[in-house]
């Protein structure tokens, strides 16, 4: 089994305060089984698959402001395109500060996911996960900060194992939601995290 990876990543400092990130990559992946009572889904047992992606990220920085904007196309050779956008914005006001998070994410299929996929009653799609959070902070110390994250996280076409039928299916929609409360307390002779 090999994998083979071809990145490039060129930053570009636009202005003192603003950022360019680009990139690209691409991801081979050949697979061999000597184990003749379970070939792939071709037929084979040998299996390639390969994958494209671009990428990209805006980054802009004041003294108390940051935003940054993203995104990444991934064209796999087995299932259909992903593309996920990623926004962030944080704002220091004094001792407080809000930081706001909306991104999407994916998961493609492993080659067990793939060779061993529900073809009949399905169609294979990588998992997307769509994660929104919005974070308060105060720092009321030198030493100490209170934090309060509040987030939703949803995934959609979730790959899941059946353990029945022995092969892989996707559900439509999991997720969680709720909130975070934290302390943070630093000295010189250790830290506590609650």
């Amino acid at each position: 089994n090999t994998r083979q990876v071809l990145s490039l990543l060129g930053s570009y400092e636009i202005r003192d305060d603003l950022t360019l990130l680009v990139g690209g990559e691409n991801t081979r992946d050949n697979v061999h089984t000597a184990e003749a009572a379970s070939p792939f889904i071709n037929g084979s047992s040998d299996i390639k698959y390969h994958s494209n992606a671009l990428f990209s990220q805006l980054e802009w920085e004041s003294e108390t402001f940051s935003l940054a904007v993203g995104a990444r196309y991934e064209n796999h050779s087995a299932f259909d395109p992903a593309f996920v956008p990623r926004l962030a914005a944080t704002k220091q006001m004094g001792a407080w500060h809000v930081k706001t998070l909306y991104s999407q994410a994916y998961r493609n299929p492993s080659i067990e996911n793939i060779n061993g996929f529900d073809y009949v009653n399905y169609k294979l799609k990588p998992e997307k996960t769509n994660d929104l959070e919005l974070e308060g902070g105060y720092q009321y110390s030198r030493d100490g900060l209170l934090t309060l994250d509040v987030f939703d996280t949803r995934i959609t076409d979730a790959i899941i194992y059946v353990s029945a039928t022995d092969s892989y299916i996707t559900a439509p929609k999991l997720g969680t939601r709720g909130f975070e409360l934290e302390h943070h307390y630093r000295r010189s002779w250790g830290f506590s995290n609650l």
